[in-house]
C-alpha cells in the first residue's frame, strides 16, 4: 500500500507539472477517459489512485 500511495502522489505530481489539476475518471462500467473532474480535496486525503503516461499527461483513477 505505500508504494501505492507513492505512486499516487508522483501521479499528482506528474499531473500539476503538466497542468492538469484534473483527474481521468473511470465511472461504473463506462471509462470516461477523458471526462476531466475536479477533485477539491488535500492530498492526504485522496481517495483516487492515479495510473499516469507520462510523456501524454493522462491519468487514469481507479477507487484505492
Amino acid at each position: 500500500m505505500d508504494s501505492e500511495r507513492k505512486d499516487v502522489r508522483e501521479g499528482i505530481t506528474l499531473m500539476l507539472r503538466c497542468g492538469i489539476p484534473h483527474l481521468v475518471v473511470n465511472a461504473g462500467d463506462t471509462p470516461l477517459k477523458m471526462h476531466w473532474v475536479i477533485f477539491p480535496r488535500d492530498q492526504e486525503d485522496w481517495i483516487y489512485g492515479i495510473r499516469s503516461t507520462p510523456h501524454s499527461g493522462r491519468a487514469d483513477a481507479h477507487t484505492l
